[in-house]
């Protein structure tokens, strides 16, 4: 018989001292793995921001479809050259015009996903061979001080306070004489 066959731990090893070792080994198989992330994007605040946008446009398109069959419906029960007609009629179109818009914000912001999914995919695997940190953190702070700034209420009608003039430009300045 094989001595291998028939390895067994001596009396005195213990089981928690067995499970130990067991755990020990298996974190150091575990930890010398190192692949890179197969899908990077999940990991991106970006990215995950603009699903969370095109998962509300997605669900604004259903709302406005529903609404437009509605509005149909509603066109088509009211009686002809009547006040109330014009009324259905322009709801009916704006809902129209709604929808189309919404709609392009759907193609918008698919697109821009799949685009962001590949430059993420890209930057990543730079990131990743050069052993630097990913995502970039500039590069999130920067785009939420654009998105903060593009959805920020715009005050125009306050105004600057106005400014007195420098010193050098009151000392430069030559008094104008009258001429007769």
């Amino acid at each position: 018989m094989n001595g291998l066959s028939t390895l067994r731990y001596p009396s005195h090893i213990g089981v928690s001292f067995r499970f130990a070792l067991f755990c020990a080994l298996a974190c150091v198989i575990l930890s010398s793995c190192d692949k890179p992330n197969p899908t990077p994007e999940l990991s991106d605040p970006i990215y995950r921001e603009l699903q969370t946008a095109h998962g509300l446009v997605v669900k604004d398109v259903a709302e406005a479809e529903k609404e437009l069959l509605e509005a149909k419906e509603a066109l088509n029960t009211i009686i002809p050259q009547t006040r109330d007609r014009k009324q259905k009629t322009s709801a009916y179109f704006n809902t129209k015009k709604k929808l189309r818009l919404l709609k392009e914000r759907e193609v918008y912001f698919s697109e821009r996903l799949k685009t962001r999914r590949i430059d993420d995919r890209r930057s990543y695997l730079e990131a990743y061979r050069a052993k630097e940190p990913w995502p970039n953190p500039q590069e999130a702070k920067d785009y939420n001080t654009h998105m903060r700034l593009r959805t920020e209420l715009i005050d125009w009608s306050r105004r600057a306070p106005a400014s007195e003039p420098k010193k050098s430009e009151k000392a430069n300045e030559t008094p104008k004489k009258a001429e007769h």
